[in-house]
């Protein structure tokens, strides 16, 4: 045990103490600041970053383009079910089973005006 013969003594160690123990926490704390020290190292070597950030960024721009489809699928929707992609597909289908007989009539109507155009011109110039 610590004898109390010597408070002012005992009270002056533990300031020292404590006093130390601040300064090598603030030293640790300084010397691990990693962010501090890639500042500094770019600064004092500038040029040698520059140079491996370029090589870097052209090495990456080599890499082959991912050619993998990632699909997402909502919480509520099992993966092996596309249903929304479903439902799209179920709503164009019904578009151009509607659509198709007027796209095929207006193609059909504008075909017969051209001939039917080209075959009085052909008359009229004879």
């Amino acid at each position: 045990m610590v004898e109390t013969r010597h408070p002012g003594r005992l009270s002056g160690e533990l300031a020292n103490t404590r006093t130390q123990l601040r300064d090598r926490l603030l030293l640790l704390r300084r010397n691990s600041d990693v962010g501090r020290h890639i500042v500094r190292s770019i600064e004092s070597h500038t040029f040698e970053w520059v140079t491996v950030a370029f090589i870097s960024g052209w090495l990456l721009s080599r890499l082959p383009a991912r050619k993998e489809k990632i699909y997402y699928y909502s919480p509520d929707q099992e993966p092996g079910k596309g249903g929304s992609h479903k439902k799209k597909n179920k709503l164009w289908k019904m578009v151009w089973n509607t659509s198709k007989p007027l796209i095929a009539a207006y193609l059909a109507k504008e075909v017969a005006d051209r001939v039917k155009a080209a075959s009085s011109d052909t008359r009229e110039g004879i």
